[in-house]
Parts: structure tokens; C-alpha cells; sequence
């Protein structure tokens, strides 16, 4: 029965084309076949809708996302004669979701299927995400990691080590390179870390991401390699 001219700049619709014609053609047939449910159901009961979402199509055929909402127009006996109300397009809103949405897959896709260990902690120490990997290595399950700090694993010999590294994550260019012995469900290993600091708008740190391997083989052959070059000075003396 009326619409705004902001009608016109979303779907190019002038007023004149679609006053007094029905919605539904120009609705998404799911959506079409919802609110022909939905608006008897409203007359019934006597209520509007608060942030719905409606699929229009647009005079070139494209589909635009809205929100809407409405309230019940009654008359003097009190029965609804109409419904009116604001609709905001949040077709760049829906894109954005599913473009993030699409994101989050992929990185999740990734992070499960690589060997290499991948943590989020707070400035606390405390788990905020483990990967499978880290889950696998240590024997435990996420929910039994996730609000647990990380420290109580690490070798005592190694604990002021890493504290003393990650200060380092509050200076740029906020990564660091650390080893430290931790113990896991193969007893205490050697493990590689690269942190980098996550940082808010202002630039303050609020997260840490740590990417680790296991390093113990390499360790281990780092220790024979000197055995071994301190035995052969000793018999060349």
C-alpha cells in the first residue's frame, strides 16, 4: 500500500510499480511460501515480526537480502487491516558472513589435517585454542586444555626460559623463535615454537599464537654430533 524511495535505490522498483500488487512475486519462493504461512498466522494472534529476513529480487533478477520488521495496523474495532514497518538491506552483511563463514572452513580444513602444533593463549597462559595435533600429542582432549595454562607442561628447567622469551611478543616485531622440553604423552620431548602476538586496533597485545613441531630427533642428533667431535678431539690429544 506505500513505500519510501529508498525502495527504488535498493531493488529499482518505483513506488507506482508495485503499489496495491502483491509482494510475492518479486519474493524468493522459499520466503514466499514462509510469509504466505506467516502473515495469517499474524492477523490471527494480532502480532508483528522483529528481524526477519526476506530474499527480494531486484528489477534485474539479482537477490537482495532484508531485514524486516513490523507492527500490526488495527482498526477501530480492533481488528488488523495491514502491517507496517522497516526493512534495512544487509545484502553486503550476508556476503560478508558467508565470505568469513567460507574462510573459518578453510582455515579450520587446514589446521586439522597439518602435523604442526597450533595454539592460541591469552596473556595469561591460558588455552584459548589447541589443534588436533597438540591434542594427539599431549593425551588430552580440547575441553580438557581449553582455560588450563600451558606452563605446568613445560620442563622446570625451561619455564623461566619461555618467560622470559615471550616478553619479547610485546616489542615488534612480536614473534620469537623458542625451544623448551615439555611433557607429553611420550614423556618429555624437545619443541620447536615461532609465537607471533595478536594485537588490537591500538596496538596492545591481547592473544598469542604459537606454531610448534617436535624437535627431539634433531636435538638428540645435535647432542651425538657434539659426543661424537669431543670424543675425536680427545683421542687426537
Amino acid at each position: 500500500t506505500y513505500s519510501n524511495n529508498a525502495l527504488e535505490k535498493s531493488l529499482g522498483y518505483d513506488a507506482d510499480e508495485i503499489t496495491g500488487k502483491s509482494a510475492f512475486p518479486i519474493m524468493h519462493d522459499d520466503d514466499a511460501n514462509y510469509w504466505k504461512k506467516m502473515l495469517p498466522e499474524c492477523v490471527t494472534r494480532k502480532i508483528g515480526w522483529k528481524n526477519k529476513r526476506v530474499r527480494w529480487f531486484d528489477k534485474s533478477g539479482d537477490i537482495h537480502t532484508f531485514e524486516s520488521s513490523a507492527s500490526p495496523i488495527f482498526d477501530k474495532s480492533g481488528n488488523i487491516i495491514g502491517f507496517q514497518g522497516l526493512d534495512r538491506d544487509i545484502t553486503e552483511q550476508i556476503k560478508a558472513e558467508e565470505a568469513l563463514k567460507e574462510s573459518e572452513e578453510k582455515y579450520r580444513i587446514l589446521v586439522e589435517n597439518q602435523t604442526d602444533l597450533v595454539v592460541k593463549v591469552d596473556l595469561e597462559g591460558r588455552f584459548l585454542f589447541v589443534s588436533p595435533s597438540y591434542c594427539r600429542m599431549f593425551g588430552k582432549k580440547e575441553d580438557e586444555l581449553i582455560g588450563n595454562q600451558f606452563m605446568p607442561m613445560v620442563h622446570e628447567e625451561d619455564k623461566e626460559g619461555t618467560l622470559k622469551a615471550m616478553e619479547l611478543l610485546f616489542k615488534p616485531p612480536h614473534t620469537i623463535y623458542l625451544e623448551q622440553r615439555a611433557m607429553t604423552k611420550k614423556g618429555w620431548r624437545w619443541l620447536g615454537w615461532v609465537d607471533t602476538a595478536v594485537l588490537d586496533a591500538d596496538g596492545n597485545v591481547i592473544e598469542i599464537i604459537g606454531v610448534g613441531r617436535d624437535i627431539t630427533d634433531n636435538k638428540v642428533a645435535e647432542k651425538d654430533k657434539l659426543n661424537a667431535q669431543r670424543i675425536a678431539a680427545e683421542q687426537e690429544s
